[in-house]
This record gives structure tokens, sequence and C-alpha cells, in this order.
């Protein structure tokens, strides 16, 4: 997600990413994400993807946010994650 704003997931399950993050929070503002559930994950046959996270919280820059958008340094601010679960089942 880039430049929203306002915006609310509640109650979400997100399972089995494979070799990403499951949100991409870049030059947000003002997100809430509570009671979801972030289930399982699975990286690329090499591994070289293991530093993926459930929830990317970035500025929004080629480096962080490389797939659309301006590249303006807009900094995501006002991220609440609230009564989540994070693991496998």
């Amino acid at each position: 997600m880039s430049y929203a704003e306002n915006i609310t997931f509640n109650g979400v399950i997100i399972k089995d990413i494979y070799a990403g993050d499951a949100m991409d929070l870049s030059g947000t503002r003002n997100v809430l994400i509570e009671n979801c559930s972030f289930i399982g994950y699975r990286d690329i046959p090499d591994q070289s993807r293991n530093y993926a996270e459930a929830i990317q919280i970035d500025i929004q820059t080629a480096g962080g946010f490389p797939a659309f958008d301006e590249h303006d340094n807009t900094v995501t601010r006002g991220v609440i994650v609230r009564n989540c679960f994070f693991g496998v089942i």
C-alpha cells in the first residue's frame, strides 16, 4: 500500500505468504491493523528471501517500495497493530 490513509484492517486472515511481505505500508497515514492473523510463510527454494516481514512499515523510497509511485521520502505515520497473531498453526 502506498499513500493510503485512514485505513482499517479488522479480522483479516493472511495465509501462506510466499517470498515477500504480507503488508507493505509505504508513505501511509493512520492505519489500524486489528484482530488479524498472519499465518505461514514460505521462502523461495534457495532461501534467499528470509528477511520478509508480516508487516513492513516503510518510507516511500525506491529502495523501500520499488514497485510503483513517486519516491518522495514520505514517512509512514500513525500505524497501530493490536491483538494480532503472527505464526503458524
